[in-house]
């Protein structure tokens, strides 16, 4: 007998949930054994959203946010949202906040490059691009920021 979608489907989906309560089940000993562990809870907080566990989700997920107010990469996406609001100084200043937290992060340095950019301060806005450039770790995204950084100098 040939299985059928809905019948594959379905076995899908009782496989995923039992990979998901055995998921929930060693996030809940690990964090019965550090309850103060962000990595632990953030991932929790993934499993119980997926399986359909939303206010035990946001309970872990308060709790979390007890212990990690400023969560990594918190400052990047408030200054990629304040730049694509227009507040090029507001995201340069939320920028420099994640660059305290990653200093190395190429998407930080090109983000805060284009802050500098519409800033008017070219000189910050080539030392980023050149920190994002040396800092990428794939090709697409060095290319990207090389291109970028390109167009500065024949700016210039």
């Amino acid at each position: 007998m040939q299985p059928t979608f809905s019948r594959c489907r379905r076995r899908c989906a009782r496989i995923s949930k039992v990979r998901s309560s055995r998921a929930e089940a060693v996030l809940r000993v690990v964090l019965a054994r550090e309850p103060r562990n962000p990595q632990v809870l953030a991932n929790l907080v993934t499993v119980l959203d997926a399986a359909g566990k939303l206010t035990e989700a946001r309970a872990v997920a308060a709790a979390l946010a007890q212990i990690e107010p400023d969560p990594p990469f918190a400052h990047l996406r408030r200054g990629i949202a304040a730049m694509q609001a227009g507040d090029a100084r507001g995201a340069r200043d939320w920028l420099l906040l994640e660059l305290t937290r990653a200093p190395d992060d190429p998407e930080v340095h090109f983000w805060l490059a284009m802050a500098y950019l519409r800033l008017g301060d070219g000189a910050h806005a080539r030392a980023h691009l050149t920190l994002a450039v040396t800092n990428s770790t794939t090709q697409p995204d060095h290319d990207l920021y090389a291109a970028k950084l390109a167009t500065i100098d024949r700016a210039r």
